[in-house]
């Protein structure tokens, strides 16, 4: 009997502390639907002095776009141009270069952007855009996946861009081809 006196009393007092906490919720408005922010995908340079994110928000146009902030300062800049969408931001592990997903030129590409006040620069030109990539343990590559430019062939394959080929022959142009060699797949600049 006292057990059950006990219990009845611990679930009278459970309930009085819960209960206002399970009121109901008004739902959302339309405009506060609209209003809605959401980032994903943050990323901290190697140094920890910056975030790398993903921001997207009806208020806008509700494609995603990065955008970098000075951790020290709260100063963000915003990466991507209007009406184009960027995504899958990714610091190289060494350095303080970030590579990005972005359709500015057209298809989505992977871009790379070395310093603060540096435009990106397309790192890639496949035909018909890039899905995934990830940077070698070293930073001196990008192992990228993209349809065969070649054909109407729907497979994907791994490719690799190679960042030194870049720098050493191309350092205005940016871009590299990967192409295949003997079933090896090398990248070389266009």
């Amino acid at each position: 009997m006292h057990t059950r006196r006990s219990l009845t009393l611990l679930v009278a007092t459970a309930f009085a502390f819960v209960a206002p906490l399970c009121r109901a919720v008004q739902p959302l408005t339309a405009a506060q639907a609209l209003s809605f922010v959401r980032i994903a995908d943050l990323r901290f340079s190697p140094d920890g002095a910056q975030l790398a994110y993903v921001i997207a928000s009806y208020q806008w146009d509700g494609l995603p776009r990065v955008r970098i902030t000075a951790l020290d300062s709260g100063e963000t800049r915003e990466l991507t141009p209007p009406q184009k969408a960027e995504s899958s931001p990714q610091w190289s592990p060494l350095a303080a270069t970030l590579a990005f997903l972005s359709n500015r030129g057209g298809s989505r590409q992977i871009y790379t952007l070395s310093g603060s006040g540096a435009e990106p620069i397309a790192l890639t030109a496949s035909k018909f855009g890039v899905e995934k990539f990830h940077w070698s343990p070293d930073g001196r590559r990008i192992a990228y996946l993209a349809r065969q430019d070649t054909g109407p062939d729907p497979n994907e394959g791994a490719q690799v861009a190679d960042l030194e080929a870049q720098d050493r022959h191309h350092r205005d142009q940016g871009v590299l081809e990967a192409v295949r060699d003997n079933d090896a797949l090398l990248a070389q600049p266009l």
